[in-house]
């Protein structure tokens, strides 16, 4: 499987298919921040609510509130987050053109083990019409706290990797950081989608290109010539979290630095997913001007320590070359087809 894109041609990362599979925003809002404000929502929210994430952040839950909205679940609502408390909740809320619509909303905190302080996750999702209390979608109730609850955990991981360094980050800092890496985590779960039978397995090929073209997405670089070749690979949800995070990590790094001074070639990288002798290997290149003597991914560095700790968790092996010609980053893993890395989940 190959795709070959720039900058300027990536599809839309969430379609029609996608949408129709996983009509469920996720939100992360920050109470350390004045005014408890929306720091992350995917592109559903996008879809559902009309506004644009940089409408939203910096914003409070209250932006899709109006007129016929109730103000004693309203405040239900706000004492919850206030409380530090999980909720369900079923809100009339309003889209930007002012079309009204059920929202139902489950929102947890997030914390982790040590660390200090937590986040707040929100998963909602349009209703086709006011739930009547005697008839609540038990299904989608069930489906979405399971959402909530995988989403959760991986948010977990990525706040106790991010809040471990807070001694050298400001509260907005932090904020930006566990933005971008929810992304790719939220990217996990538009491959799954909430409306089919529960899975435990990803098509790893599939979330590697969303997670790519994302992260292109994402970058104010130069624009960049992206080539992606894979394998068909299924592997658990938790492996392929990691890995997710892992590529996005590499590639941020890539097109933020390697291409700083011009080299003359067209700026390209690329990545290859491949499985050989009971090994899984993933290779990130890029034909920038190399390290120049620096050390990547080293723990002096926020995404240089995720990484590391990542790699560790995946029971993997880490190599970085440089030269004049770029970087080749290769992360070296046992084949997942023999059972799971450092997940929980099963692979096949």
């Amino acid at each position: 499987m190959t795709l070959e894109t720039s900058k300027a041609d990536i599809p839309d990362r969430l379609n029609s298919d996608h949408l129709q599979r996983l009509p469920v925003a996720v939100v992360v809002s920050d109470p350390s921040l004045e005014g408890h404000p929306i720091i992350y929502v995917n592109d559903a929210y996008e879809a559902i609510t009309g506004y644009d994430a940089a409408e939203v952040v910096g914003r409070g839950y209250d932006i899709l509130y109006g007129q016929d909205t109730d103000p004693a679940e309203a405040e239900r609502f706000s004492a919850a987050l206030d409380g530090g408390r999980e909720l369900s909740i079923d809100l009339l809320n309003y889209r930007k053109d002012g079309a009204a619509f059920w929202n139902r909303l489950l929102i947890t905190p997030v914390e982790a083990a040590r660390v200090d302080g937590h986040y707040y996750l929100a998963i909602m999702s349009a209703l086709p019409a006011q739930p009547e209390a005697s008839a609540r979608a038990a299904e989608l109730d069930e489906r979405l706290r399971e959402l909530q609850h995988r989403v959760k955990n991986h948010m977990a991981l990525i706040v106790a990797m991010i809040r471990g360094q807070a001694d050298r980050l400001q509260p907005k800092e932090a904020a930006l950081l566990l933005a971008k890496r929810v992304e790719t985590i939220s990217l996990l779960y538009t491959q799954v989608g909430v409306d089919a039978e529960a899975r435990d397995t990803i098509a790893l090929a599939d979330y590697a290109m969303q997670v790519a073209g994302a992260m292109q997405a994402l970058s104010d670089s130069v624009a960049v010539k992206l080539n992606i070749e894979t394998e068909d690979i299924v592997m658990g949800l938790e492996d392929a979290a990691r890995i997710g995070l892992i590529l996005s990590e590499v590639l941020t790094n890539a097109l933020r630095h390697a291409f700083g001074d011009s080299t003359g070639r067209t700026p390209e990288v690329s990545v290859t997913l491949t499985r050989k002798d009971a090994r899984l290997m993933l290779q990130i290149d890029d034909n920038g001007g190399g390290l120049k003597g620096r050390r990547w991914p080293d723990s002096d560095s926020h995404g240089g320590q995720i990484v590391l700790d990542l790699v560790k968790r995946l029971k993997g092996a880490l190599e970085v070359g440089s030269s004049g010609e770029g970087v080749r980053v290769t992360l070296t893993l046992p084949d997942p087809a023999h059972g799971p890395l450092g997940g929980r989940a099963a692979a096949r």
